[in-house]
């Protein structure tokens, strides 16, 4: 039979598509459905994956008058606005105020804030203390990491002999103004340590650090503690006065053991002063760091300015920190960013020295979409390939036969016994499952089992019983 008579052929095959018009036109709006929805799935993950548009504003919950929070805070506004992003202050009372304001907010919004407050934060939360709609969204809070480092100080008058920490009981201290981080540690420590004896008196009436200092330096208190780095005004006050002295923590490494919220830290003899010599030995101190915090949903090109902002303004050498040693990955209580995290490991985008930063963050967006895609288009393949193999071995088999039943055409063949070979690979063609993306191959068999088909009906036909 010719391959002219393609329809017998192909009846004779079993490939007659015999489907009404109809029938195959559902078939092909059901195909262009799909591909319609798989490029709709493709278009979604890559704006997905691309991100949000990149948020024009931010707010920056500071501090009070006077602290650092409030100081750091319009170095970060303008850092941020040569990247065309617009900054907006917020003086608040400090870091649980910040936390609060983060979760009771909306829009893009970071805030300052101590490790030490922040898990007294979340402890009160677990309690109770607070309002519910402060507590239940308190999951959401994530860290973008610690800033700088700031001591707590432990003082105490000369004439006082006050050597180490358990030496203050019986002392009337001041432990920091309520709902500051200092009085956080504060309390903490004498209770760790077991401190009944010590007198906490009037420290509620002081508004600021700054007023609980002057009535230490006027004699109202035997010791007192404050937190802040060695070159501010405050600490440097307390070094320099005569009538008082550093407390150094012997054990700081035992208190950075027990609290996650703590490290242990070395102010070097002298390093606030060499020709005074001050500190006049070495200090060893507790610190809690300070964290810049966020919430979940923060968009990473936001993550990405302020850690680069971060890196400007904290990235210095301190007398209790190496130049590039800040930001770090250091989320104490709260859960690192994601692309905080990615930051810190692969460092800032190698497009923003090249391009400005809206055409550097496009292009770092799309890269990474478009490598996501790609990869799950990789994966796919290869899985496709899985699935294929089964069949690709399958159609081997059968193409081994085939050539065996060619080579026979040379070495006077039995002309029924070849033809019943090729009926029989014939009919195991039929029964191969067909992945779609194997057609070409499988209707390539096919072409190859009717080609050695004509030429075996092309051989003469021995009669019965020949010798031939």
């Amino acid at each position: 039979m010719a391959w002219s008579e393609p329809h017998a052929r192909l009846e004779e095959y079993g490939h007659v598509n015999d489907r009404p018009l109809g029938r195959r036109n559902r078939s092909l709006r059901l195909t262009a459905l799909v591909v319609v929805i798989l490029l709709a799935g493709a278009g979604w993950l890559f704006v997905k994956l691309a991100g949000p548009p990149i948020p024009g504003t931010i707010t920056i919950f500071t501090g009070p008058p006077g602290s650092p929070f409030e100081a750091d805070g319009p170095r970060y506004q303008e850092i941020l606005a040569e990247h065309g992003i617009e900054a907006r202050l917020i003086a608040t009372d400090g870091s649980v105020d910040n936390l609060e304001r983060l979760l009771r907010s909306e829009g893009a919004r970071v805030g300052f804030a101590e490790s030490a407050l922040i898990q007294l934060f979340q402890v009160e939360q677990a309690s109770g203390a607070q309002e519910d709609q402060v507590a239940e969204n308190l999951e959401s809070l994530v860290s973008l990491g610690a800033l700088y480092y700031e001591p707590f100080w432990a003082f105490a008058l000369v004439d006082r002999n006050v050597e180490e920490e358990p030496d203050l009981d019986g002392l009337l201290v001041f432990p920091g103004r309520e709902g500051s981080g200092t009085r956080a540690l504060a309390e903490q420590l004498l209770a760790t340590l077991g401190l009944d004896d010590v007198v906490i008196s009037g420290s509620d009436r002081f508004k600021s650090m700054e007023e609980g200092v002057e009535a230490f330096l006027a004699g109202e208190f035997e010791a007192g503690f404050v937190m802040g780095k060695p070159r501010t005004p405050i600490i440097d006050r307390l070094l320099r006065h005569p009538a008082i002295e550093p407390i150094s923590f012997r054990r700081a490494e035992a208190y950075d053991r027990q609290f996650q919220f703590v490290s242990a830290l070395t102010l070097p003899e002298g390093a606030v002063d060499l020709a005074r010599n001050i500190p006049d030995r070495d200090l060893k101190l507790v610190a809690s760091s300070i964290q810049l915090v966020t919430t979940d949903d923060l968009s990473p090109v936001l993550v990405d300015v302020l850690l680069h902002a971060a890196s400007e303004i904290h990235g210095e050498a301190t007398l209790l920190s190496a130049r590039g040693e800040f930001p770090k990955a250091d989320p104490a209580s709260l859960e690192l960013n994601t692309a905080a995290e990615r930051f810190y490991d692969v460092g800032p985008s190698r497009w923003r020295s090249m391009l400005p930063f809206w055409l550097a963050t496009w292009v770092d967006r799309f890269a990474l979409a478009a490598g996501t895609i790609a990869a799950i288009a990789f994966g796919l393949s290869l899985l496709l390939g899985l699935i294929s193999k089964p069949f690709s071995l399958l159609l081997e088999q059968l193409y081994r036969r085939i050539v065996r039943v060619e080579k026979s055409l040379d070495d006077d063949p039995d002309r029924t016994s070849l033809l019943a070979e090729l009926d029989s690979i014939n009919s195991d063609s039929i029964d191969l499952w067909i992945p779609p993306m194997q057609r070409a191959p499988y209707l390539e068999l096919r072409q190859n089992i009717a080609d050695v088909r004509e030429r075996v009906l092309a051989l003469p036909e021995v009669p019965v019983g020949s010798d031939a």
